[in-house]
């Protein structure tokens, strides 16, 4: 196809079970102005005959040696055609319009370079809960505003859920390769750079919960992982943000978990010195009590408490209190 509109980048590995149901879900497309560009990293299954088997003029097919899905992803970028990235996976199931609703979305909002788009969760929900509510809250993160500011909790948006302005590439980087989460790197970093994202309030992807997902099995998807990266960014916002007068930065939360979580702040140089909690502390005098909020003065709370309904309820007291989130307060995770 001359000139796509779109590219959808497909990065595949020793995909040969699922990766036929993924590919037809996008040649049928209710949009058609697409080039979908496969890039097989090096499989030693059945995954390149597979590809070969489809024969439709729409597929761009490249290989590499094994080299992990950043540099696939990167590579597929590199070949596409397309003004729009789109994204997709081997073991996820596109439904039939997400790039004619994406597309249009994008045409229509200039101000916004990444769009994504509800998720509906594949997999067992009773036995791995934690992902299922996680997709719950993605699917609750839609405007451009919520987006930003729940970046630090979690990445945002579902990875094979997206479409972006391929110029967002050339000016800001495509996707780094270390040890960390590729995707989540990428959101946050252009995210700091200005980009704004928001979601088609529609559900248009079956993310799949494979017992096989990199997300689950790679040593750059551990907690650490995200934990030292949200720190990395955090720091670089607080520095751009307060570069005169910082606030004192407290921590929500006390407890080894907490201090654990946060304590990678210090390897930017953004240290919490007090900590809040619901109990009353005589014993600790760096830990506050909740109440004490209300007097405090120029400060950033960071709350680190991982309870869901925890964290409903410090969003609720700190806006009681007349703090802003975002400017007096984030939540992490």
């Amino acid at each position: 196809m001359a000139n796509p509109l779109v590219s959808v980048i497909l990065p595949v590995y020793n995909s040969s079970s699922a990766l036929p149901q993924a590919m037809e879900s996008m040649l049928s497309q209710t949009y058609h102005e697409f080039e979908l560009v496969v890039v097989d990293d090096g499989s030693t299954d059945q995954t390149p005959a597979i590809i070969q088997s489809f024969k439709s003029s729409k597929i761009k097919a490249v290989r590499q040696e094994h080299q992990g899905i950043a540099t696939a992803l990167n590579l597929g970028i590199g070949i596409a055609s397309g003004q729009y990235i789109a994204r997709m996976d081997a073991d996820d199931i596109s439904y039939t319009s997400p790039l004619e609703k994406q597309t249009d979305f994008l045409s229509k909002h200039a101000d916004i370079g990444l769009v994504s788009c509800l998720v509906r969760y594949k997999g067992d929900a009773a036995k791995n809960q934690g992902y299922a509510l996680h997709v719950d809250w993605l699917n609750q993160c839609i405007t451009p505003e919520q987006i930003y500011l729940r970046r630090f909790q979690d990445s945002p948006v579902a990875h094979p859920s997206v479409m972006f302005r391929k110029s967002l590439i050339h000016r800001y980087g495509g996707y780094g390769n270390g040890p960390f989460p590729e995707d989540y790197d990428l959101w946050l970093r252009w995210m700091d750079h200005g980009v704004k994202m928001a979601k088609v309030q529609e559900f248009l992807l079956e993310w799949h919960d494979s017992p096989h997902r990199l997300s689950r099995n790679h040593h750059h998807y551990t907690q650490e992982c995200f934990y030292r990266l949200k720190a990395r960014y955090l720091a670089q916002w607080f520095s751009r943000t307060y570069p005169h007068n910082p606030p004192e930065v407290i921590i929500w939360g006390y407890g080894p978990a907490v201090k654990r979580k946060s304590g990678y702040l210090e390897q930017y140089g953004l240290t919490g010195r007090r900590y809040i909690d619901v109990k009353a502390n005589a014993i600790h005098k760096e830990v506050l009590y909740y109440k004490e909020v209300k007097n405090l003065k120029n400060v950033l709370i960071l709350s680190y408490v991982a309870d869901r309904q925890g964290k409903q309820e410090i969003m609720k007291y700190l806006t009681s209190c007349g703090l802003q989130e975002g400017k007096d307060f984030l939540m992490m995770a």
